[in-house]
């Protein structure tokens, strides 16, 4: 859990523990804005998305990691 896997089964994201996910989430957010890789998303999808986060950023605050 809190990984993401490619093509070649490699971990793309590991976002196990507080800091780790912080630190995509911040990414996630940049690439929803203008220039960004999902600028193009509606508005709905882009505050469905940014929920799930805090809905997750929450989780971390709470237990600070993933088994």
């Amino acid at each position: 859990m809190g990984v993401a896997f490619g093509a070649d089964s490699q971990p793309l994201v590991k976002a196990d523990n507080k800091t780790a996910f912080e630190a995509v989430a911040a990414e996630v957010r940049q690439q929803l804005r203008p220039g960004g890789r999902w600028q193009y998303t509606s508005n709905l999808e882009k505050e469905q998305v940014n929920g799930r986060l805090d809905d997750m950023q929450a989780l971390f605050e709470k237990f600070g990691t993933v088994q």
